[in-house]
């Protein structure tokens, strides 16, 4: 899911996106709440290979197939009152020989202008829409797609280089298979190419002990999923997750070790990528060795959400050329995560100034707060979990699932620590032991909010004073008192509570 805040109210209710690529071709449309978020309503896609032969030319058969998509696409915009509709192209027809022809033929039959993206342009507007919903000041970014794969390394929000270079899964199948798979010896000249292929480290600036490699792309996507599965991790997400060299390397392994038929039968491959997953699985380990990273963070946003947000902050994107000034004032721009509620956020600034809040403390209890609307349709905890972790965020899968449990602990208690048990791969007993403590604090918020109160706290040797002071609503005494006094138990500290009428 992708969060933008829009600046004013002349911008389009709703936006899709197409995006034409070596693979396949999507839309995702979008639409703005009340606040000026967009946010993804409809997905939509279609493996259409436009590369298909490795010749350089878009086939008439391919174009057709491609017409057909973008009309059903048009139609589906047309029935959901789709405001404006961006279609890009990227790898497959930026090198395509007949580039022209199949341009002026989809134009002629749909009506649309595909906007063809230079390397580096994709390559900025894929990061842009990564950097949006990640924090990554210091990194290497790749997307790898069918086609090529972009580069981009930053230092401090500030792009120093963005670049394509033909890496592509795709491209990479066609170029080193023997009868429509890969041996040993293929295997080999396959990472010799992609290894002497990528730019120098040196190219890519300086890299300080804090920079990260980050990714995005259909294929990593499918390499999580994999990892995952094996590893047995018990999140069901994608966005943010880390994946060591040792773990690609062991499903390097394992996929270089199965054919086609039998990837195609696996969930998380399937028959859309079991061809091409070999090509991208070895490119991803070479990126990772080239470079020296231990690890790869994947990211679920990408060029989509970059072209939507530059479409959405700049008029004339249309003829736009994307800089990296460009990209970095969006960085800087509000990223639309909700907002935490005065009241709230002011008992949180109290629990913190009374040092009774430690190291990541006032983060997952903040993260927590933002979502306290959503125990008011609380049913099952496992659901409940998952709508709040169904979201973007700069949080890790640890600090965003404790985040969740501290809320589902404030509700049903009982019920998440039978949950807790199902995390503990992930979260250790300092973890359950900070879930304990917020989750009170968290119950306190939610009243405050209810009977819009205002509160005070001192701590003093030991000794914690709550007061409340009624505004208009009248307050419930009692669930104050119990409310106050399970904080106080979590701290460890004796609580007197305090009204004023």
């Amino acid at each position: 899911m992708c969060a933008l805040t829009i600046q004013s109210n002349k911008y389009p209710k709703k936006m899709a996106v197409i995006d034409v690529g070596s693979n396949s071709v999507k839309m995702v449309c979008y639409s703005a709440d009340r606040t000026g978020i967009y946010r993804p309503y409809n997905r939509e896609s279609f493996r259409v290979r436009l590369d298909k032969y490795g010749d350089g030319i878009i086939h008439d058969s391919l174009t057709s197939s491609l017409i057909d998509v973008l009309l059903l696409f048009r139609n589906i915009a047309a029935h959901e009152n789709v405001d404006r509709i961006l279609p890009v192209a990227t790898s497959a027809l930026r090198s395509a020989k007949n580039q022209k022809l199949v341009l002026d033929r989809v134009y002629a039959e749909t009506g649309f202008i595909l906007n063809v993206l230079s390397g580096s342009s994709e390559a900025l507007y894929s990061y842009a829409g990564a950097a949006h919903n990640l924090n990554i000041p210091s990194c290497i970014f790749f997307d790898l797609g069918g086609g090529s794969i972009e580069l981009v390394s930053s230092r401090n929000h500030t792009i120093i280089k963005a670049l394509s270079v033909p890496l592509g899964a795709l491209v990479l199948t066609q170029k080193f298979t023997e009868n429509n798979d890969f041996n040993n010896n293929t295997i080999h000249q396959l990472r010799q190419y992609v290894k002497e292929t990528l730019p120098s480290t040196g190219s890519m600036g300086p890299l300080g002990n804090d920079t990260i490699l980050v990714g995005v792309g259909g294929t990593l996507r499918t390499v999580a999923k994999y990892v995952q599965t094996h590893m047995g991790y018990p999140l069901n997400k994608l966005h943010n997750y880390t994946m060591s060299a040792h773990s690609i390397n062991m499903a390097t392994n394992d996929i270089l070790s199965k054919n086609i038929s039998d990837l195609a039968e696996t969930y998380e491959v399937g028959r859309g990528r079991a061809d091409i997953i070999k090509a991208g699985i070895v490119t991803i380990s070479e990126i990772l060795s080239k470079y020296s990273f231990k690890e790869v963070r994947v990211c679920s946003t990408g060029l989509r959400e970059g072209v939507l947000a530059m479409a959405a902050r700049y008029t004339g994107f249309d003829k736009m050329i994307v800089s990296p000034y460009h990209v970095r004032e969006l960085i800087r721009a509000p990223s639309g995560t909700p907002s935490i509620p005065p009241l709230v956020q002011g008992i949180i600034n109290s629990f913190k100034l009374s040092n009774l809040l430690y190291n990541e403390e006032p983060t997952i209890l903040q993260s927590a707060a933002i979502n306290l609307g959503l125990l008011r349709t609380f049913r099952d905890a496992d659901d409940f979990l998952y709508s709040v972790m169904d979201v973007p965020t700069v949080l890790s899968h640890r600090q965003q699932l404790l985040a969740s449990l501290c809320l589902t602990y404030s509700k049903k208690p009982k019920r998440t620590r039978l949950l807790i048990k199902k995390y503990y791969s992930i979260i250790n007993k300092f973890d359950v032991q900070m879930i304990k403590k917020l989750a009170p604090i968290l119950e306190l918020c939610d009243l405050l909010i209810t009977t819009d109160a205002n509160s005070y706290v001192q701590f003093d040797d030991n000794s914690l004073s709550i007061t409340l002071k009624r505004n208009q609503r009248e307050l419930p005494y009692i669930m104050f008192g119990q409310t106050c006094q399970s904080i106080g138990e979590a701290l460890g500290a004796k609580v007197t509570t305090k009204f004023i009428l």
